[in-house]
This record gives structure tokens, C-alpha cells and sequence, in this order.
């Protein structure tokens, strides 16, 4: 799947929470990764995530926000994933956000609320539109920063037999390496952007065998 992170700067520590975003959404790449292991995952290609044929926009909000603004933080990441679904409904799509005290998991949305997101852009799309779309749409509120980390180390240390420790070194090798898929690959080439289980165990063994040799 392809998500994307949209990051608020009200708060003056912007690159904090810039930082915290875009690890947060490399946390849920590497959950899908680990969920998904014979399937290749893509990263900043047609949104944040995506593969086989689904669609992830993830979101990381840790401000506390009133009703309004909470609808306002959905805006934007339903009207990417609507447009996409208008030009591509075959697919299936997942805005998995995270809201500062709103309960994780899934939320249906009706119509009402649909158009109550959208605002006035809902006047935009066509009536029948909306509810096909909801149907292939997944609401998520997810868990916190530090609770999905704890899940994709405990992925880790499952599929490798090794230690917390060991897990937290690999959970960095594999971090850096998405980064590197990202920074490296232009625009232009975001198709290339793209890993598997299988290309992370290749690293992991590789990273154990070098420390091996060293030791």
C-alpha cells in the first residue's frame, strides 16, 4: 500500500514532529512488511503505502484536538484517497490516523459524515460516488507512537529468534534502509520504491554474517 504522513507545524517544535511522523509511518511499513511477507510492499508510490490492492494513508497527530478539528485532520487524507478511488475503484483504501485521545479502531462512516468531513468540497463528487467509496474505505484510529513501535520490535524478535536487543539493532538496520529506498529514488522513478520480507531477511542475514566475521 501507499500512504503518506501529513504533519502539523502548530506546535514550535516542528521538526520533532516532523521526525516522529515520518518514523511512525516507516513503523507501519515495517508492521505491513511482517504481516505481509510474501507480498512487495510499496512506499511513496501511489499515496504512503500500498500493496497488492490495497491503499494506506497514515497519520500521526499527537495534539489534543475539539470534534471540529478532529474532522479537519481527516479532510485531506478522505479527499486523496477519494480522488484516487475515482480514478482507480477497484482497489481498497485505509486512512490509519492516529488521534491524540480518541480510542483506537475501526470507525464506519456513513454518508452524513462523509460529506460532514468533506465540507465543501463534498458538492465536488458525484452522489453515487460516496457510497462505493465507503464501502472499499477502512477508518482506522490507530495506537500511539510508542505502542506500535513495541508491536513492530515484537515482530521482529518473533520472525528473527533474537533478543530485545538484537531486535531494537535490527528494527534500525531496517529503518535506515526504508529511508534509503525513499531519499535515493527520485520522483521520477517512485515505481523502484518498493521491499519485501524477503529483501529485509537478505540484509538482516548479510548485517549477522559481517558481525559474525568481525567477531
Amino acid at each position: 500500500m501507499d500512504s503518506s504522513i501529513t504533519v502539523d507545524h502548530e506546535n514550535n517544535d516542528g521538526g520533532y514532529i516532523a521526525l516522529k511522523g515520518f518514523s511512525y509511518q516507516f513503523d507501519k511499513t515495517i508492521a505491513e512488511i511482517f504481516d505481509h511477507p510474501k507480498t512487495s510492499v510499496n512506499i511513496k508510490q501511489v499515496q504512503d503505502l500500498n500493496f497488492d490492492d490495497y491503499v494506506i494513508q497514515v497519520k500521526h497527530h499527537d495534539t489534543r484536538y475539539s470534534p471540529s478539528q478532529i474532522r479537519a485532520r481527516k479532510k485531506k487524507p478522505i479527499i486523496q484517497l477519494l480522488d484516487l478511488y475515482e480514478r482507480e475503484p477497484s482497489r481498497h483504501y485505509i486512512l490509519y490516523i492516529y488521534l491524540k485521545e480518541v480510542p483506537s479502531g475501526h470507525q464506519s462512516i456513513w454518508i452524513d459524515e462523509l460529506n460532514t468531513i468533506l465540507g465543501a468540497a463534498a458538492s465536488t463528487y458525484k452522489t453515487s460516488l460516496k457510497p462505493d467509496f465507503l464501502k472499499k474505505l477502512q477508518l482506522i484510529h490507530a495506537d500511539d507512537y510508542l505502542i506500535l513501535n513495541a508491536s513492530v520490535i515484537k515482530k521482529i524478535k518473533v520472525a528473527y529468534s533474537c533478543t530485545d536487543e538484537e531486535a531494537k539493532f535490527w528494527y534500525t538496520v531496517i529503518s535506515a534502509q526504508l529511508l534509503k529506498i525513499v531519499i535515493d529514488t527520485p520522483p521520477s522513478q517512485r515505481h523502484k520504491r518498493t521491499t519485501s520480507l524477503t529483501g529485509i531477511s537478505t540484509q538482516i542475514k548479510t548485517g549477522r554474517d559481517m558481525i559474525f566475521r568481525s567477531s
